[in-house]
């Protein structure tokens, strides 16, 4: 009803926007007007097929109908296809074509714009009228004719209606007035006795002076004339002034519209509620033809407009990929009436991939989908929310500790694969919900990790684990509960790395240790008794020999008893002192003598480098054992060549400055029945005056009480009782090589 009573300069208005619109030359081109033509018509398309009047455009040549809006078929009763068979003379009484026609040529030719009052006929042979409002255009290489109908059939009704009341004026229950050609009011029915109240006024009166300028005007003209007038008591008239020519006066016809108006008040704040709606919402909402046009979007992505987006189709926005699934998907609710759902990319203009879940509805005109409503949610975020977490599943899933999730009873909900193979187990459905406790040895030291989760929030510190088949490891447990948004827990994670190794390797380096340090202390003793044996055995030789030729000189004269008695006394004691030296070289001998066998050189040295790891990765040395599986045994005391193997690679690391990285390799080969080992490092090297020195009992380069200087005197030993040598190529700043050949057979 709005649009029933838009003056002529609204109409002309919109007339000259959309003509603006369309047909505004920019370059000049042929490949840039052929863009032109495009664009202008797809900026066309999506105005006229989103006007809310009736719009035909006409072949000037042929008077046939080239295509109608959707109104303009709701209007006339055709379909689309219908209406292009058509022509003007189609649409008309018969009886009214020539004025009709005459129109026609004048809107062709610039005379006319807007003609009103145009007799219609729809396919039910029915009759409406119409302000036709005409222009010309041209698309392409043809002229057309834009005429947009605005249907006024209810208003020429009304006026019926009202010529047909002023024969019987007093029977009107609306107002019907008579006014002169100087205002003054010379009819009034009963029905007007509001408008005079609020006019103060009555019959044989002058109208006010507003009234009277907008009578005067409609008597001038001799056309009808309509406005609103609010009476004093609220109620709001529709005044149709028409005048009577050739007699100086007019009549004044009043419908009251008060109900009227409010609900067209109240439907026009609905709309602009609902146009807010729609523009606010924060999901991107579309209106599409079947092609995929954009006939409307509510608001557009970062960086594009809705001027450059309706009119063009939602495939110039997608990747190429995405395009055969979106037709399909449009396809299917045209001819299915079906609404859709479908995932869908779109590129932005900064070329970033915007993600979109896209719901795909029909909007029917009868039974017949007339065009497509979508509504686009981003999703972006929740994507790469949900990649990320994808990618935390997986890092957690693969992670080398064990996880476990539970709850806040301890129940396990959820075990990564490095779980299960920690405790012996292949399916999760095995240990998910039996409770965490169950899992360990001790049991009660459990229940107070999970309290103090509870409590706390965390836990760390080492527990024995039960494995399936019963056996026991060493776990080292790093727990924590997890809190929702409110900080509230919600369930309890841990992680478990097995320790039972580290600590296996720990002791067997802590013994190495111990029988190194034994080694080192009972050589300490040898070297010592060996030393005391060699140095005192020779005077102790001299002076007993002495003894018995002063005894023997003695015995062949006079001489004292008690003399000769004490003499032999110091004999004796020289002896005892002797058998005691005797026995320091023999304790020499002993604490050397261990039991010897066929050794895995390649074995020992594998074991000795797993056991000095940690050591060498807190030094930033790298151990490398070259393979040495096909060398033959050597025979010796495996533990004396484990000493060979700690001492060496030991030295090595202690050498290192912990700052740079460092290596030290141990390989070798075998040959003319011996083993050559090489430990090579380049760990800084011997200073030339040192290399002499280095196998030298007590000898060492490390700061006072740091070392024994027994370590490489130890190697050189062992190295010598069963045949081989040692001997060191070092370079200052470099780096050394030991090498050490031990023979393969036990001779």
């Amino acid at each position: 009803m709005r649009d029933e009573r838009r003056n002529e300069g609204e109409l002309l208005r919109y007339v000259n926007a959309l003509r603006h619109r369309v047909v505004q030359p920019r370059r000049a081109g042929p490949k840039e007007a052929t863009e032109d033509v495009r664009e202008s018509e797809q900026i066309f398309r999506a105005i006229f097929d989103n006007a809310a009047d009736g719009i035909l455009l006409t072949d000037v040549e042929s008077k046939r109908f080239y295509m109608g809006n959707r109104v303009i078929c709701q209007m006339l009763g055709y379909g689309e296809h219908e209406l292009k068979t058509l022509e003007v003379v189609d649409i008309h009484p018969e009886e009214d074509l020539p004025y009709v026609i005459e129109q026609y040529k004048r809107q062709m030719e610039g005379e006319l714009t807007l003609a009103r009052n145009i007799p219609v006929k729809r396919k039910d042979g029915s009759t409406l009228y119409a302000d036709i409002n005409a222009f010309p255009m041209t698309l392409g290489p043809k002229t057309y004719l834009v005429g947009i109908f605005r249907d006024i059939t209810s208003r020429k009704h009304l006026e019926q209606k009202t010529a047909m009341l002023a024969r019987f004026p007093d029977e009107d229950p609306n107002p019907v007035l008579r006014i002169s050609e100087d205002c003054t009011i010379l009819y009034a029915n009963k029905a007007s006795s509001p408008v005079l109240e609020t006019w103060q006024s009555q019959v044989g009166h002058s109208l006010p002076e507003a009234c009277c300028e907008r009578a005067r005007a409609t008597l001038n003209s001799g056309r009808v004339s309509t406005f609103e007038f609010k009476c004093d008591d609220g109620r709001l008239f529709l005044v149709t002034l028409a005048p009577v020519v050739g007699e100086g006066y007019l009549n004044a016809y009043g419908v009251d519209i008060t109900d009227r108006k409010k609900a067209e008040e109240a439907l026009e704040r609905s709309e602009k509620n609902w146009y807010s709606l729609l523009r606010n919402a924060p999901d991107a909402i579309l209106n599409l033809d079947r092609e995929g046009t954009i006939l409307f979007i509510n608001h557009t992505v970062p960086g594009y407009t809705t001027e450059n987006t309706v009119g063009r189709t939602v495939y110039d926005f997608l990747p190429p990929g995405e395009h055969a699934k979106t037709r399909e998907a449009i396809n299917k609710v045209f001819e299915t009436g079906r609404p859709v759902k479908f995932e869908t990319s779109v590129m932005g203009p900064d070329g970033r991939l915007l993600w979109y879940l896209t719901h795909l509805g029909p909007i029917k005109d009868g039974d017949t989908v007339a065009s497509v409503a979508q509504v686009s949610t981003d999703i972006t975020e929740s994507k790469r929310t949900q990649a990320m977490l994808q990618t935390k599943n997986a890092a957690i899933a693969s992670s080398i500790n064990g996880i476990a999730i539970g709850d806040m009873e301890g129940n396990l909900t959820y075990v990564n694969k490095s779980f299960l193979e920690m405790w012996g187990y292949r399916d999760e459905n095995e240990v998910l919900g039996k409770n965490a406790v169950a899992f360990w040895q001790e049991q009660d030291q459990a229940l107070e990790v999970i309290e103090a989760l509870r409590d706390k929030g965390g836990w760390i510190g080492e527990l024995t684990a039960v494995r399936k088949d019963g056996s026991a490891r060493d776990i080292q447990v790093c727990a924590t509960s997890v809190t929702d948004e409110n900080n509230r827990p919600i369930s309890m994670m841990a992680s478990f790395v097995d320790v039972t190794d580290p600590k296996n390797r720990e002791k067997e380096l802590a013994t190495c240790r111990e029988h190194m340090g034994r080694a080192e202390q009972l050589a300490s003793l040898g070297t010592l008794s060996a030393t005391i044996a060699h140095q005192v055995t020779q005077p102790l030789t001299v002076i007993r020999l002495s003894l018995d030729n002063v005894l023997d000189e003695l015995e062949g004269i006079s001489c004292s008893r008690t003399a000769l008695r004490r003499l032999r006394d110091s004999v004796a004691q020289v002896s005892h002192i002797t058998a005691i030296v005797n026995r320091f070289r023999s304790f020499a001998r002993q604490s050397s003598d261990t039991a010897s066998g066929e050794v895995c050189v390649y074995a020992v040295a594998t074991r000795v480098a797993r056991l000095l790891g940690e050591s060498a990765r807190q030094a930033k040395v790298t151990l490398h054992v070259e393979d040495m599986r096909d060398f033959p045994s050597v025979f010796l005391s495996e533990r004396e060549l484990e000493q060979i193997f700690f001492a060496l690679i030991e030295n090595a690391i202690q050498a290192a400055d912990g700052k740079k990285a460092r290596q030290v390799v141990i390989g070798g080969s075998a040959k003319d029945e011996q083993i050559e080992l090489t430990f090579s490092d380049n760990c800084g090297g011997v200073a030339p005056e040192n290399l002499e020195k280095v196998f030298e009992p007590f000898f060492t380069t490390k700061p006072r009480g740091e070392g024994t200087g027994l370590g490489l005197c130890v190697v050189q030993d062992a190295v010598a009782r069963v045949g081989g040598h040692v001997r060191l190529e070092s370079e200052l700043g470099k780096g050394s090589t030991f090498f050490v050949v031990l023979p393969i057979n036990e001779d």
